[in-house]
Formats: structure tokens, C-alpha cells, sequence
């Protein structure tokens, strides 16, 4: 049965999933596209905790690309992730950049789970709130 890749906003990394399953998966998790540029605009940097990018069709891991922590959610994000932000993990510039490309965007991000993520230029950009 054909497939397709699908990130997972819960473990954060792609998934194959049959094509049936698409329309399921997109009727019980999608927003409208409104409500998603709304959700874009009033994205604000200081609110994100960290962001990814990283080469698209990849596990977002960290394999293929990077996490970066905002350093005024260092400690938070040190605590639910269960070990210390180290300081080359912590680069505000990378969180404005990533913010910049969603809101750029907006037309193509996903919104789940209180974060966004989008598919732009071949990588894939998440921004965790």
C-alpha cells in the first residue's frame, strides 16, 4: 500500500503513514488555514522555547540538522528534555531565524500541539512553544 512521510508533532520526527490513513490524520489534527496565519502572526520570539532545522524527509533527531534553545527558556527547556542545555545548544539568533522563515511562510506551516513546523526550500523548520 503507497505511503508517505508525515511529522509526528508528539515524537517529533516523520512517519510513514498510508495514504488512507492521510485524511484521518488531517481531519482530526489540521486547522483551517485562517487559523493557522493567525497563529503564525502572533507568534512571538520570546515565546519559543527552541526551534529545529534541518534537511526535510529526515527524523528531526538531530541528525540531520540542529536544535537550538532560546536563552531566556534554557533552564525549562534543560528540564523537560531531562538533562542540562549545554552552551552550544543556546543561540537566540537561530530562534529568530526560524521564527522569521515560519512567518515568511505561513502558508505552508503545520500548527499541532502548540508548536509549528513547516517544509520550505527542501528543510524542514520547527518552532517548539
Amino acid at each position: 500500500m503507497d505511503s508517505t512521510k508525515l511529522f509526528c508533532r508528539t515524537h517529533h520526527f516523520l512517519v510513514d503513514i498510508r495514504a488512507a490513513e492521510v485524511y484521518t490524520w488531517i481531519m482530526k489534527n489540521a486547522m483551517s488555514l485562517e487559523a493557522v496565519r493567525a497563529a503564525v502572526e502572533a507568534l512571538k520570539v520570546e515565546d519559543v522555547k527552541s526551534v529545529y532545522s534541518g534537511k526535510a524527509g529526515k527524523c528531526a533527531c538531530g541528525c540531520a540538522g540542529s536544535h537550538r534553545s532560546a536563552s531566556a527558556h534554557r533552564d525549562s527547556v534543560g528540564a523537560d528534555r531531562g538533562y542540562p542545555v549545554k552552551d552550544d545548544e543556546v543561540n537566540d539568533r537561530q530562534v529568530r531565524k526560524v521564527v522569521s522563515v515560519l512567518k515568511a511562510n505561513a502558508d505552508v506551516v503545520d500548527v499541532a500541539d502548540g508548536n509549528m513546523a513547516a517544509e520550505v526550500d527542501g528543510r524542514l523548520y520547527v518552532v517548539y512553544l
